[in-house]
């Protein structure tokens, strides 16, 4: 399952991480913490895997994870849900590699935070409908399910319960028109939960609902409050806080 031949390869891509986490952990100190200072770090980061990908770096670290999974797979006897992150995790799921973690017998889906909704189409064909495809942004879930997914692991239902269970039961009631119209009016919310690195935003919404304090562990910190004003004015426009 990881070839011998390919540790040296693995050792290599190792390394490629490890320069690209250097980069990673400059921006964790980046005062400015705003969407467009993340974009443009995601880009930097991006451009600098990029000089490591060639050469099978990406296809070696992409063996090293099957081991992983398949480790796990044999230890336990519940569902295993992928979770393809890439801009956590450095490196990119392919489709040909989950294919091949969706034949360990309690690999049962993915949940996709890519952003690239013809990974949908490509999984469904790769691993077939009852392949489970969940998005792990809030922001996608309706393209997501037109293409054929399932479903979405979401931030926003933490603090808006009763829309996002309108939006599915819309969704499931075949009138994709009232789910786009709710998906219109919370994707002010959905995208202000990200304003800063999670979960500071959501446990910030979820404090003025009363939930729980505003607090966060290290090495987190509280948001600023430029970004409490736009989370709040998302939450008004949601209509979930008055």
């Amino acid at each position: 399952f990881f070839p011998e031949e390919l540790q040296a390869r693995v050792r290599s891509a190792l390394r490629a991480k490890r320069a690209s986490d250097a980069l990673r952990e400059q921006a964790l100190f980046d005062p400015l913490t705003n969407l467009a200072n993340r974009r443009a770090f995601d880009e930097r980061l991006n451009a600098s895997i990029a000089d490591y990908t060639r050469n099978g770096h990406e296809f070696s670290l992409m063996l090293l994870d099957l081991d992983h999974f398949k480790a796990v797979n044999d230890a336990i006897d519940i569902p295993i849900l992928i979770y393809n992150i890439p801009p956590r995790s450095v490196v990119d799921m392919t489709v040909e590699t989950m294919k091949r973690l969706a034949a360990l017998p309690n690999i049962g889906g993915v949940k996709d935070a890519t952003a690239d909704l013809s990974r949908v189409s490509k999984q469904r064909l790769a691993m077939g409908p009852d392949f489970y495809q969940m998005s792990g942004e809030d922001t996608t879930v309706l393209a997501l399910l037109a293409s054929g997914g399932h479903g979405c692991i979401s931030v926003t239902a933490n603090v808006a319960p009763r829309a996002c269970a309108e939006f599915y039961d819309a969704w499931d009631s075949h009138n994709p028109e009232g789910a786009l119209a709710i998906q219109d009016r919370l994707m002010p919310l959905h995208e202000a939960l990200f304003v800063e690195a999670s979960p500071g935003p959501v446990k910030y919404a979820a404090s003025l609902l009363g939930l729980c304090e505003d607090t966060v562990r290290l090495p987190l910190a509280p948001i600023g409050d430029a970004s409490k004003n736009g989370v709040s004015n998302a939450m008004r426009s949601a209509g979930i806080l008055n």
